[in-house]
């Protein structure tokens, strides 16, 4: 299922969701621009390689960072930033600005890790904003799980389904596919850095403390003439 919009809207901008779509798009130019001059040279010397980490971590440290801003195809960007744009700017609003940039950050690392527990011997590179945006997912789902979002099913019509129900299907079929993958079936697609991404996402929203209730406005009432006028007791100071 595709989801097409999320119907719970926010009172500050995404600043920062839109950056990051920004940045994934001027990456994925300047990506292709390499690869025409370089070859798939630049994808491998620049994507996370679970062999080439064990041996060298330090060296290869950046490409922690690096390898989420590369992309294996336009689709594969389209669809990790249209869930990023679906889903980001709530979690950024939950998060603040500066906790939301770690928040990212973080589930993309714990999601290549990930999978290197999974596959340390590969030597294909893992590109993509996928882990870290399965973290969105996951911080989405735990503090919005009843948020309404409609989804494009398979018979190409659309229907609204909780937050909770849309994420958790995905996890399903991200979990089906990893098990899958370990036969053999995997299809090129790193699934255990998408189940990653999202506990890891889950977990650091369960950490972040609940904002209080807004107070609702106090509703004043005139008694009498203007002159006799008097907030409401439990609003006097």
């Amino acid at each position: 299922m595709l989801p097409l919009a999320d119907h719970n809207p926010t009172r500050t901008r995404p600043v920062v969701t839109w950056l990051l779509i920004a940045a994934n798009l001027i990456a994925f130019l300047y990506e292709k621009a390499a690869i025409a001059t370089l070859g798939e040279r630049f994808v491998f010397d620049w994507g996370f390689v679970p062999a080439r980490f064990l041996a060298s971590p330090i060296e290869e440290l950046p490409t922690l960072l690096t390898s989420m801003f590369l992309h294996g195809g336009l689709m594969h960007l389209l669809g990790n930033l249209w869930f990023l744009h679906i889903f980001g700017d709530n979690v950024e609003e939950a998060l603040g600005k500066a906790r939301y940039v770690a928040f990212y950050l973080v589930s993309g690392v714990v999601a290549a890790f990930a999978q290197l527990a999974i596959d340390p011997s590969s030597v294909i590179p893992m590109v993509g904003a996928s882990g870290a945006i399965a973290g969105v997912l996951g911080g989405y789902a735990l503090r919005y799980p009843r948020a309404p979002v409609t989804v494009l099913t398979p018979f190409f019509f659309a229907v609204e389904l909780p937050a909770w129900l849309v994420i958790g299907l995905w996890f399903v079929v991200q979990v089906v596919s990893g098990a899958s993958s370990l036969a053999g079936d995997g299809g090129g697609v790193a699934f255990f850095a998408h189940i990653g991404g999202l506990l890891a996402g889950l977990a650091m929203m369960a950490l972040v403390r609940r904002p209080p209730p807004r107070p609702r406005r106090p509703v004043y009432v005139l008694r009498g003439d203007l002159d006799d006028w008097r907030p409401p007791p439990r609003y006097r100071y």
